[in-house]
């Protein structure tokens, strides 16, 4: 009877919802979760710095909009050459 009540035990130790296999995988997975935190927590901070150059200049703007949507001021001509191969 004793080795029943070991054996019960021992499964529930290593083989349950709340065993030692399980708590290795949820370990491998808090892991991975914290190294995506770790670099979204990267690009929000280089976000944040690009949005308070943005406010603190607005040459920093009038140029984020030439270059990302092609802009140009009443008068200019915008020449569009492709990059090679």
């Amino acid at each position: 009877m004793l080795l029943v009540v070991i054996a019960m035990l021992q499964h529930k130790l290593w083989l349950s919802d709340v065993g030692k296999l399980s708590e290795a995988t949820l370990a491998d997975e808090l892991e991975i979760q914290k190294a995506q935190f770790d670099a979204l927590q990267a690009r929000n901070e280089n976000l944040t710095a690009e949005v308070m150059a943005l406010k603190a200049s607005p040459g920093a703007l009038e140029s984020r909009a030439r270059r990302d949507l092609g802009m140009v001021k009443p008068g200019e001509v915008f020449y569009f050459v492709p990059q090679t191969p």
